[in-house]
């Protein structure tokens, strides 16, 4: 079942924190609160852990008492974690905790200092109220001024309608003029340019380009007179009723064959001079080659790479697990870790964990199957934060108890302010245990 606020308090702060639930289920707020929330027999952790998925709030009473119980500690951690809207409920002026400041460093506080702190439940409910409804007013306010911005074009559209059909038409008409005139004006002149080059007897290339006609025409005559070629024809041109130049020689023109002078130095053995050009090299084809794709290429390495780092850093945690020097863990944890469902456990609480799973099973055997997954859920939110799901298979021994199952250990992990990768939550979500005692 969802809830709105999940009221984490300790023991001794029972009495606010029912009049806390009380003054906000009047709100029609929906709270959950413990002990009345738990069923009978349901395990305690359990049932808060899911308590705080299914809400959006987290209302914490803080005092003394809550800085002495330790199962406060792992509902901000599971809060924090899952992205729940955290609220402070400040009793009094008590420093905070060291393992707090973690996860409620850049949070709002709620000072509810003094000796009724009762009077301050209707500004927590309104704050509370302004944090599950905010977006909602937001958007409805957003919507109503883009609906008004929408209906005062459309009325300016409307407006001034029939005088843009009128200056449209205006305009349409002067420009079919224009162009008509021109159009005109540019037959009137190609006929002419076209009776001159007739009278004159030159083609269009050499009227247009001369002098480089010329030039073009010196160079490459001399070798033909050089090799005896002075009989070729000189090709003419006629202008037809089409608008172009077409070629009126009697026979086909000879081609002029080059002499091994003629012949460019780069050109290979066995490669006339009308081959087909040369394929672009390696240089040119990277010069022309996108800049993007460059960029992808290089994104996707990156992006391989840190993969890479991962996989390597979960298999070399995975081989450690066999061993029963359990310092030798300590480099892949950060300071705080969520650690196989016992909570937010500090690098010295791992240890002890660590060492009591060794002595409890003195035989243990961990090995994965498979290439990893990497979701990027997280990461695609926050840059510094990986997913990673390994497959493995397992196998405890204790004397003649015996038990092995295959797994997918979920890992979290985060880059830290030195690049350096750091798991910050593990977990086993089994899929299949088998046990086995021989007497």
């Amino acid at each position: 079942m969802a809830h709105d606020v999940f009221i984490s308090h300790a023991r001794k702060d029972k009495k606010i924190a029912d009049a806390i639930c009380e003054t906000l289920e009047s709100a029609e707020m929906r709270c959950w609160i413990a002990p009345r929330d738990i069923s009978p027999g349901e395990d305690w952790t359990e049932a808060t852990r899911k308590a705080i998925r299914s809400s959006r709030v987290m209302v914490m009473v803080f005092s003394e008492n809550a800085n002495a119980a330790p199962h406060i500690e792992r509902e901000i951690a599971h809060a924090f974690y899952t992205g729940r809207i955290i609220i402070p409920f400040r009793l009094a002026e008590t420093p905070l905790r060291r393992d707090f400041l973690f996860y409620l460093d850049d949070v709002r506080w709620f000072d509810a200092f003094g000796p009724h702190p009762e009077q301050h439940l209707e500004a927590l409910t309104a704050r509370i109220k302004g944090r599950l409804l905010g977006p909602a007013v937001t958007s409805n306010a957003r919507r109503s001024r883009s609906e008004n911005k929408r209906t005062a074009a459309i009325n300016s559209l409307n407006s001034g309608k029939d005088e843009l059909r009128t200056s449209n038409y205006r305009t349409q008409q002067i420009f079919k003029r224009v162009a008509i005139v021109a159009l005109v004006f540019a037959v009137v002149w190609d006929l002419w340019l076209a009776s001159r080059q007739i009278k004159h007897g030159a083609s269009p290339e050499e009227s247009n380009f001369g002098s480089m006609s010329s030039g073009r025409s010196t160079s490459l005559n001399s070798p033909a007179k050089t090799r005896g070629d002075a009989s070729a024809p000189t090709p003419h041109y006629a202008f037809t009723r089409l608008g172009l130049w077409v070629a009126v020689n009697a026979g086909p023109t000879p081609l002029v064959q080059p002499g091994p002078q003629d012949t460019p130095s780069i050109m290979p053995p066995g490669q006339s001079a009308s081959a087909t050009p040369l394929p672009p090299s390696n240089a040119e084809q990277n010069a022309v080659e996108s800049t993007p794709q460059e960029d992808q290429t290089s994104a996707s390495f990156k992006a391989s790479a840190e993969e890479r780092a991962l996989k390597e850093l979960v298999l070399d945690y995975i081989r450690t697990v066999s061993s029963n020097d359990v310092s030798t863990q300590e480099r892949f944890f950060a300071q705080r870790v969520n650690f196989f469902g016992e909570g937010v456990l500090s690098l010295p609480m791992v240890q002890a964990s660590m060492e009591r799973y060794c002595r409890q099973w003195p035989i243990r055997k961990w090995e994965p199957r498979g290439e990893p997954e990497f979701p990027k859920i997280l990461h695609s939110t926050n840059p510094k934060l990986y997913e990673v799901l390994q497959p493995l298979t397992w196998t405890v021994a204790n004397g003649s108890e015996h038990k092995q199952g295959s797994t997918t250990l979920y890992v979290r992990i985060r880059k830290n302010e030195k690049g350096v990768f750091r798991i910050i939550h593990v977990e086993k979500r089994d899929r299949h245990v088998q046990s086995q005692s021989n007497s």
